[in-house]
């Protein structure tokens, strides 16, 4: 089965006011030590690694969707000749990411946001999804680091009986934003705007420190609609052994100002040698 990828940006006020000048898919990582392989030089851009992951696991048929987006046109120029794939570059005037998706044709796609960078290993994720008789597959990161620290109160005297700094739950789960649907996706996304999405309602939308996609809203009806199965995250092939999982979620300025590219490009040494 043939999966079309589905790139998006989502309304994204954690990088504002840079990317009101400078599409988020062309913010480069790089570092002058590195001898990478992906372009003329060490500064990746965000798409360019993206695209190298997707194309390292055999997805060749790109969409690159939404507002504003027409600024990677020369970017998807040269990636479709440097690699043979197809790259294509669709601008809307949907605000929003799930109302974009009335742009795509009723065929298995896999979405992906353009803020997220993974080593997942993908193919698996598809060999799975394909597999399975659910409409959706979700791409999931097993264990939740938190930020801050968690206290268990006494509901009867008020006191802390517990403390933990930052802790570490192996048992939970964080959905990555990573998204398959087989075809017949349409018919509910079609119902979802008809009848549970409010754009007005942006508080059900910018949420978590000003972002939520509202694709995650969709999630969240299909969840309720249909059978959705979650995929955990394994780590891609590297000389034949499985790198370590990894995500990284990019829609914060301050997630950029402590970027470490040597460690990001440790973690993707699958395409800097692809």
């Amino acid at each position: 089965m043939s999966y079309k990828v589905i790139i998006q940006f989502p309304r994204i006020e954690g990088l504002s006011p840079i990317n009101t000048y400078l599409h988020p898919g062309l913010w480069a990582i790089g570092d002058n030590e590195l001898n990478g392989k992906m372009g003329n030089n060490n500064n990746f851009s965000v798409l360019e690694i993206i695209t190298n992951h997707l194309v390292f696991h055999g997805f060749t048929n790109h969409l690159w969707l939404g507002k504003k987006i027409l600024q990677t046109y020369k970017l998807a120029e040269n990636l479709s000749y440097r690699k043979g794939i197809s790259v294509n570059v669709k601008e809307t005037n949907e605000e929003y990411s799930v109302e974009q998706l009335i742009r795509i044709n009723d065929e298995p796609v896999l979405l992906y946001p353009g803020h997220i960078l993974t080593n997942a290993d993908l193919s698996k994720m598809m060999e799975f999804h394909t597999a399975s008789d659910s409409l959706v597959t979700i791409l999931v990161s097993k264990g939740v680091q938190y930020r801050v620290g968690l206290a268990k109160i006494d509901t009867k005297t008020g006191k802390i009986i517990e403390f933990r700094e930052k802790p570490y739950d192996e048992k939970r789960s964080i959905y990555t934003g990573i998204v398959m649907l087989k075809k017949g996706w349409r018919p509910l996304l079609n119902s979802f705007l008809k009848e549970d999405w409010e754009p007005d309602t942006e508080s059900r939308i910018l949420r978590f420190h000003g972002y939520r996609s509202s694709i995650d809203l969709f999630i969240e009806y299909l969840i309720a609609h249909s059978s959705v199965n979650a995929f955990i995250m394994d780590g891609s092939k590297h000389k034949g052994k499985a790198l370590d999982p990894w995500w990284i979620n990019l829609s914060q300025l301050e997630t950029w100002r402590k970027l470490d590219p040597k460690e990001i490009f440790k973690k993707m040494r699958h395409i800097i040698e692809f």
